[in-house]
């Protein structure tokens, strides 16, 4: 099962030794999503990595920063497929040029989304929110859980929840039929992100889960 932890939006103090240990504890996919950042920024932000640890790292903006870093991915936001379609076209032809292992991924918010078209390029999709968010206040639920397995089963996505899943819901995660989940507000809300990872990672043991 594949377990992601997404970065909080604003940078905390010892953020990377944070992820750095939570990557001895057995993480290997760490999404940057640091909107507000510029490219020097998030260069900048990169630079502060072990090397030996770019390879578990997805970043979400500022894809050409690929071809600087050997980091794991692309992720693709909705305003990446939509609005910004032609850029973002132009800057993924020049970064998978550049590095064709590059691994791409994207996210979707209507169920709808996982069943019409199937993109090959993506290798796994976040669909958000599963659960009321933790760390995006009044961002709630909208899915049917009948309608939602119905989708699991039918999608050739490997569909990732994404949205309020904690240490006490991984269950229903599993029971929904998702590829994995991704890991937000309960880490970084948490007095211990690192702590309440081993936690889960504890957890996942117990369930016979192994991370990919």
């Amino acid at each position: 099962m594949k377990v992601v932890v997404v970065s909080p939006e604003k940078e905390l103090a010892e953020e990377q030794g944070m992820v750095q240990e939570m990557f001895r504890l057995g993480l290997r996919n760490y999404h940057v999503r640091k909107p507000k950042y510029s490219t020097d920024k998030l260069r900048s932000y990169l630079s502060k990595f072990d090397e030996r640890y770019l390879d578990r790292i997805v970043i979400h903006t500022h894809h050409e920063l690929a071809t600087q870093f050997k980091v794991k991915g692309i992720h693709l936001t909705e305003r990446h497929r939509k609005k910004k379609a032609f850029r973002t076209w132009l800057t993924m032809k020049w970064v998978k040029f550049r590095r064709p292992d590059i691994q791409v991924t994207t996210s979707f918010h209507v169920i709808q989304s996982i069943t019409r078209n199937h993109n090959p390029e993506y290798r796994y999709v976040f669909l958000n929110p599963i659960f009321e968010s933790i760390s995006k206040i009044g961002y709630k639920s909208t899915f049917n859980d009948d309608s939602l397995r119905e989708a699991l089963k039918k999608t050739k996505y490997k569909v990732l929840a994404m949205g309020g899943v904690t240490f006490d819901n991984i269950d229903r995660v599993i029971d929904f039929g998702f590829h994995g989940f991704g890991l937000v507000g309960t880490l970084w809300q948490n007095e211990n992100p690192v702590k309440e990872f081993q936690r889960i990672t504890e957890k996942c043991k117990e369930l016979d889960i192994t991370f990919s």
